[in-house]
């Protein structure tokens, strides 16, 4: 699969988007899975942001590869809902 591992994947998108180098934001994986459903990859992601202000937010976020084309490309499908930490742990009724 073109994105490889999943918890691989997931350090690679926070290490190189979300909280690159010199950005001085926290990151931590909450979660990283790959998930086979009806013939297709899914890969559902899960990590809390914190910024230099102390707001922190966590982000949800699946994404999935479409079928090849006529030419063999293939689409990169993302949802991606963030929230404030707070909701977060409300929601889950513990931090993670």
């Amino acid at each position: 699969e073109i994105l490889g591992e999943p918890q691989a994947s997931l350090e690679r998108l926070l290490r190189e988007n979300i909280a690159p180098e010199g950005s001085k934001k926290e990151v931590e994986t909450i979660s990283a899975e790959k998930i086979q459903k009806g013939g297709n990859t899914y890969y559902e992601y899960q990590w809390k942001t914190t910024f230099p202000s102390g707001v922190a937010l966590r982000s949800y976020s699946s994404c999935s590869l479409g079928l090849p084309d006529a030419k063999g490309n293939r689409n990169l499908f993302t949802l991606t809902l963030v929230i404030p930490e707070e909701d977060a742990e409300a929601v889950t009724g513990t931090a993670q």
